[in-house]
């Protein structure tokens, strides 16, 4: 277990090409490439913050076997909650709050989902035990995470299952001895081109019959069959960080998530085929008190 620098980060984000579109164009190396240079830094520089020797005590904390980030640490005391909010004021404070989506964020939810891993549970052990190997993954090689939870815009008068595609919204096609086969789309992925894992899970508002569309899972984001297809850029790399502080250092590249008959290893899958579950997820999980907390003090930096 090591919390990652800087170049870690970046050559991780360089070892797994993902397909990424923007302006009409697919990217080559998302490292080098104008429109992400720049937010690839703005994260590279977070990470090499908890990587400084004298920030150490506050931006790690021991696991079993090494330091891992404080952001995915589970709170069990008052300290505890203090530590992280520290650990999440050092980021906070070097975008000036401006940075919606660092990493502490998605390391938060999942977080919360390994403290209360038993909700998973209520489908059976294994999908709990699913969402404590994950956290494990992903803290112990500091992996950056982003999420997509909101359906495309479409037909609001009808549910996922009485649109005239089936698969516009993300859901399951089959199930197969070695994990689901998803089609469709997932919106909106804060830094998707340039994060190392998707997660994905519903939002409440689940209707009767839409059972195929209640998904929660993660998976790398250089999954063979997952395309992110981006918004136009705040910054194409060309302008003056000095005539643009903001957009040119804290841009958050923003992509749809296209799902082309992708498998979801048994392994990565959380929740599935449960409406009432996918309704209760955000309260029973905890979701919004951890993040809660997170944006709490990123709000602080932003006023100060």
């Amino acid at each position: 277990m090591a919390a990652r620098n800087g170049q870690e980060f970046v050559e991780g984000l360089r070892r797994a090409p993902r397909e990424v579109w923007i302006s009409g164009r697919r990217v080559g190396d998302i490292t080098t490439d104008p429109v992400f240079r720049r937010p690839i830094q703005s994260i590279a520089q977070l990470y090499d913050l908890q990587s400084q020797p004298e920030r150490r005590e506050v931006m790690t904390y021991g696991g079993d076997g090494g330091l891992a980030g404080t952001s995915f640490m589970i709170p069990r005391t008052h300290a505890d909650l203090v530590k992280r909010r520290e650990s999440m004021k050092v980021w906070a404070d070097a975008t000036f709050g401006m940075v919606g989506r660092s990493p502490d964020y998605l390391n938060t939810v999942l977080m919360t989902w390994a403290e209360g891993a038993d909700f998973f549970g209520q489908r059976g052990e294994q999908f709990a035990q699913n969402v404590r190997n994950y956290y494990g993954y992903c803290r112990d090689r500091d992996l950056f995470l982003t999420h997509a939870i909101v359906n495309p815009q479409s037909d609001r008068s009808k549910g996922s299952h009485q649109q005239d595609n089936a698969f516009v919204h993300l859901g399951v096609v089959d199930e197969t001895p070695d994990g689901l086969i998803v089609r469709g789309a997932k919106m909106l992925a804060t830094h998707g081109p340039t994060a190392d894992e998707l997660l994905v899970y519903p939002l409440p508002g689940i209707r009767e019959g839409e059972e195929r569309y209640v998904l929660a899972f993660g998976i790398p984001t250089s999954t063979p069959g997952l395309r992110f297809i981006c918004r136009e850029p705040f910054d194409t790399g060309v302008q003056s960080e000095w005539d643009h502080p903001l957009g040119a250092r804290f841009e958050e590249p923003d992509a749809v998530c296209v799902f082309d008959d992708v498998l979801i290893p048994w392994d990565r899958v959380f929740l599935y085929n449960d409406v009432k579950m996918g309704n209760a997820l955000f309260a029973q999980a905890s979701i919004r008190n951890h993040t809660g907390h997170q944006t709490a003090v990123r709000g602080l930096a932003k006023c100060q």
